[in-house]
């Protein structure tokens, strides 16, 4: 099956990063799928769009470079340049995503020695353009020597790599999460098929034990392959991750060495489009771990034994010592009651949410206090601050995977540390909210079974 550019590369951003090349450069780009479509369009020069390309002789002319130009890429070329017969010159260059070619990218609408104004000239008689005006538009072209082309061509080159890479990346993703989505659909139903066939054999009160028998004995077999299943699908989620981040650590790495070895012919602007990409890539090798992390939580748990919770607490404040003097966060507890849990999840949780308290702060140093309650079955434990405070409408969507409600710059992460806080809590048995107003802080509550 065909791809489409369009449906495994963000187009928008390549259009906001041509927009800031052609303002860096002075050249025009373009970015055209394979059924020749223009995709991304920036810096076009007036005497194409003002001339060339309204008047249909002289768009022929367009159409029949634009023509050369992706024929000779099909053919295998690294990349074409074309002078076409309205005395322009343009390049391009293909993106490759796997072993499929899916668009180019053209960058063009310049010349490579001063122009010879009588083949301009006539050209406007030709086709009855404004010589005046023609002739301003010609003076704005760029006059690009060889050896400039030939630079921009290698950093096109290396860009349509990248491009092609992010797009293996991001296919990589989008078929792991569908196939995730399956197995998971796929264990429930079999799981609810195994409760109503118990329910219905259960039914015919003669056949009663029996039944039971071969029921509980077809759920424990169910369970069984359940949690065989899971183990795989766990491994397969490990596996998949790992070979996720392989060709991110891939674009990364081939990013840096892009900037490496052509610094000395990199402005600014696009040293910081390197740095967009390697930051990118990073972020997602973190998506991914965090991802990981989340599945494991109820395969990868310990037994519950009886643990002092203000223990726990001060192993939890031993972990943020750092960000806690930095922050010159103050922070008190009640003494807490003994509980039973897995230590290593409720000190992630004290600590996910005091981190939390903590880089949510307002102008004022972050004041955080845990104390708890007794009420029927249940500890209930509670984690106030002092810091900015949540909208009320978010407060049940903050603890879904992947949600953020800050600026990603000046509260970096995932998302995942509270949808992580709900997990633990809920395989201790207990549920977690937060009762908050924006500007005045936060109360987190979660509760524990006894």
């Amino acid at each position: 099956m065909k791809r489409n550019i369009s449906e495994i590369v963000d187009i928008a951003r390549l259009n906001s990063l041509f927009e800031r090349f052609t303002i860096a450069t002075g050249t025009g780009t373009a970015i055209l799928d394979m059924e020749a479509n223009v995709l991304v369009a920036t810096g076009w020069q007036d005497i194409c769009t003002k001339f060339h390309r309204v008047n249909p002789e002289t768009c022929k002319n367009c159409l029949e470079c634009d023509s050369v130009l992706s024929k000779n890429l099909l053919e295998g070329r690294n990349y074409s340049l074309y002078k076409c017969l309205n005395g322009l010159t343009d390049v391009a260059v293909p993106i490759i995503v796997g072993n499929e070619q899916v668009g180019n990218l053209f960058i063009g609408q310049f010349l490579l020695q001063e122009p010879d104004l009588d083949f301009f000239r006539k050209q406007a008689i030709k086709y009855g353009f404004d010589e005046k005006e023609y002739l301003e538009a010609l003076s704005r072209v760029s006059i690009i020597t060889e050896d400039e082309v030939q630079k921009k061509i290698d950093f096109l080159l290396e860009l349509a790599l990248l491009i092609g890479d992010m797009g293996i990346t991001k296919m990589e993703l989008t078929e792991l999460t569908g196939s995730l989505e399956q197995k998971i659909q796929d264990r429930t139903r079999q799981f609810r098929e195994a409760q109503l066939a118990t329910l219905n054999m259960m039914q015919d009160a003669d056949e009663a034990r029996k039944e039971t028998e071969k029921a509980n004995s077809n759920l424990e077999k169910t369970m069984l392959n359940l949690e065989r299943s899971n183990k795989e699908l766990e491994q397969f989620a490990y596996v998949a991750s790992h070979d996720l981040q392989e060709p991110l650590r891939m674009v990364s790495s081939f990013t840096q060495l892009l900037e490496k070895r052509y610094a000395h012919q990199l402005d600014a602007d696009a040293r910081e489009f390197i740095a967009f990409a390697v930051d990118g890539a990073t972020r997602m090798q973190k998506l991914i771990n965090d991802l990981l992390d989340f599945s494991r939580i109820t395969t990868r748990g310990k037994e519950f034994t009886k643990l002092d919770a203000t223990t726990i607490l001060g192993y939890a404040l031993s972990n943020l010592h750092e960000k806690i003097k930095e922050n010159g966060a103050i922070v008190t507890n009640d003494e807490l009651p003994f509980i039973k849990g897995d230590e290593s999840q409720l000190i992630r949780l004290f600590q996910n949410l005091i981190g939390n308290a903590i880089k949510f702060r307002s102008e004022e140093s972050p004041r955080i206090h845990i104390s708890f309650q007794t009420i029927p079955d249940y500890w209930q434990i509670s984690v106030k601050d002092n810091g900015i405070g949540i909208n009320p409408e978010y407060n049940e969507r903050i603890f879904q995977i992947f949600q953020r409600l800050g600026n990603i710059k000046k509260y970096p992460g995932t998302g995942i540390g509270l949808a992580v806080c709900k997990r633990i809590v809920e395989r201790h048995g207990g549920i977690i909210w937060v009762e908050s107003e924006e500007g005045k802080g936060s109360i987190f509550h979660f509760t524990i079974k006894k």
